[in-house]
């Protein structure tokens, strides 16, 4: 059965319990069922101090063209949802993404991308600071990151890579299709991105996305 639409959910991963996963669950379950995030919904990403495109136009240009171009012979072929004509995607993007059970369940495909512990102190540290919802300013205390962070980061992830080694070790398979929060993910892509440059993670992960998105159907 075809139909005019579909909806592709792509997940790329502070403690736990300062997640507030339902809300997020709520906003993706809004995104299935309408197509559109909330009206009521509002980022603050562009208020972050660091915030802007470090890709070229040309790099951006390519891949708008790789997407939007595509042979019209083609569709879109999603787990959950009939193929369709035409695709809405959602990128969710985050550091604890695939803690919370519920939350990745929703996701069509699950890309971590995976650094080093000194590259995400670093990236952390360039972040001066960045503006919350209600308007305030965030910077990091000292030893915000040790303590707390990368603790938060360790425990989210542990359980899904072989003896815990959340920077070098393989990912864990989970023995049934639904695991607890903090368990082995199911169709995970671990794309290392230790070393390279920013076009080139991305070069990597929209090649991934690609192919996921316009491969046959089963």
């Amino acid at each position: 059965m075809e139909t005019d639409t579909t909806v592709v959910i792509l997940g790329v991963g502070q403690t736990l319990t300062q997640c507030d996963y339902r809300r997020l669950e709520r906003v993706l379950h809004y995104f299935i069922k309408h197509r559109e995030l909330p009206h009521d919904f509002q980022s603050s990403e562009h208020r972050r101090s660091n915030y802007d495109c470090s890709l070229s136009q040309e790099e951006l240009a390519y891949w708008r063209q790789q997407f939007h171009e595509r042979d019209p012979s083609q569709r879109v072929y999603s787990a959950k949802y009939p193929p369709a004509k035409k695709v809405v995607i959602l990128i969710v993007e985050g550091f604890l993404i695939y803690y919370d059970a519920a939350v990745r369940n929703l996701f069509d495909m699950r890309l971590f991308l995976r650094v080093s512990r000194a590259t995400m102190l670093r990236r952390r540290t360039e972040r001066q600071n960045y503006v919350l919802e209600d308007g305030e300013v965030w910077e990091d205390p000292p030893f915000y990151f040790d303590e707390i962070v990368w603790p938060a980061y360790v425990e989210a992830h542990g359980r899904m890579f072989e003896r815990a080694d959340v920077e070098h070790g393989a990912l864990v398979q989970p023995a049934i299709n639904d695991t607890p929060d903090g368990g082995p993910v199911k169709d995970m892509i671990l794309l290392e991105a230790e070393g390279y440059s920013k076009e080139e993670v991305n070069r990597r992960a929209c090649k991934k996305i690609f192919t996921f998105l316009y491969r046959p159907p089963p």
